[in-house]
């Protein structure tokens, strides 16, 4: 090889290593935000957010965020029985990226 076939070998190979060291951290970064949202509180049955009326549920979707900082739009509602009682369940849609997430709202709190 000559000697500028070389250096444009070796800028080429040093460019495919940044551009995948960017991809690798985008990636890691990614994963690090979801795990950090599914460990917030509500993310999941053992771990419910109390409220004390059902307009709280409503605030509270409206305020979250999906882990790619889209908001979330309510898609629906049910009850089930939690670990620790009854839990209202909230489907929610990212309008950003179109993930569905799960909120859970412990109802032990809420007058009938």
């Amino acid at each position: 090889m000559r000697k500028p076939q070389i250096i444009l070998a070796g800028l080429l190979g040093g460019a495919a290593l940044v551009a995948g060291g960017v991809v690798l951290g985008r990636s890691l970064a990614r994963r690090a935000r979801e795990r950090a949202w599914r460990r917030a509180p509500g993310r999941s049955p053992r771990n419910p957010v109390r409220v004390r009326c059902f307009d709280e549920i409503d605030a509270a979707v409206d305020a979250a965020r999906c882990w790619c900082g889209g908001r979330l739009r309510l898609r629906a509602e049910a009850g089930r029985q939690g670990p620790a009682g009854a839990v209202r369940v909230a489907r929610a849609e990212c309008r950003a990226c179109g993930v569905v997430h799960f909120l859970f709202f412990d109802l032990s709190e809420v007058r009938h």
